[in-house]
């Protein structure tokens, strides 16, 4: 098997022109990592944000999401990729953590490790990988059945590999960012190697729960961000008080008092 360290991972940003003024906090915020793609759909964007990025692939803007992740996947090498969404802020993240998680992915030929925090709930399963999750310290796998709300497929932070990411493209590259999650396609992705994490150790992060070897922040939903009233919560009642000091800073730093992405 062949040795990949956390450094070696390709850091794989998806994100549109609409989202420059978050896509500037994004990039700022994995600058320091190697290996990272951008993929957007214009070239319009400010030289600072462009470089961050060691490559930058163009999708035409006319095609389903899919078909634009598609694309953009013929164009990088590496066989596995940490695919984020400009709007999920990395706050922090831990390497010698990563490349163990990293190993595992290989070595277990995972085909998607979605990296939010998930509770599981049959405790008897929780630990597929055997005792290799010690590795890492308190942390479980499972390769995760389609059930309930809690998606086998989305879009969150995740490291993929790269050959089974362009097989869903393919499959569903008529559907767009809004349908990507949809039945069809949990039901597809239900075949696959999809694993969740749980670990003991997380941050509550308003939209998600994240393990404190890898926690971002969803700063934005639905083209909105995240409520700063000193309550804590987002619109949703999802608190994220082990962050909401990060994200006043954000504010601060980013001007964002003014944007055009609070809720009416």
């Amino acid at each position: 098997m062949t040795t990949l360290t956390y450094d070696d991972l390709r850091h794989v940003t998806y994100s549109h022109s609409d989202y420059v003024d978050i896509l500037q906090i994004h990039a700022d915020y994995i600058s320091h990592k190697k290996n990272k793609t951008l993929i957007i759909d214009t070239d319009s964007i400010p030289q600072n944000i462009k470089d961050v990025y060691d490559q930058i692939i163009y999708y035409d803007d006319s095609l389903p999401y899919a078909s634009r992740i598609l694309h953009c996947l013929n164009s990088i090498e590496e066989d596995f990729v940490l695919l984020m969404h400009d709007n999920d802020i990395l706050l922090r993240s831990d390497g010698d953590k990563m490349e163990q998680i990293l190993h595992l992915c290989m070595k277990h030929n995972m085909d998607r490790l979605d990296l939010q925090n998930t509770c599981f709930r049959n405790k008897t399963n929780d630990i597929i990988v055997n005792n290799e999750c010690q590795l890492v310290g308190q942390v479980a796998f499972r390769n995760h059945p389609v059930m309930g709300d809690n998606y086998v497929y989305n879009v969150n932070p995740s490291i993929w590999n790269k050959q089974s990411l362009s097989m869903v493209m393919e499959q569903f590259n008529h559907l767009g960012y809004r349908e990507i999650e949809g039945p069809e396609v949990q039901q597809f992705c239900g075949g696959l190697k999809i694993y969740k994490i749980s670990t003991s150790n997380f941050s509550s992060c308003g939209h998600f729960d994240c393990a404190d070897f890898f926690t971002f922040f969803h700063i934005t939903h639905g083209g909105e961000l995240v409520p700063f009233d000193g309550t804590h919560k987002n619109k949703y009642g999802r608190p994220y008080e082990n962050v909401a000091s990060q994200y006043q800073q954000i504010i601060k730093k980013y001007k964002l008092f003014n944007s055009k992405r609070w809720s009416s």
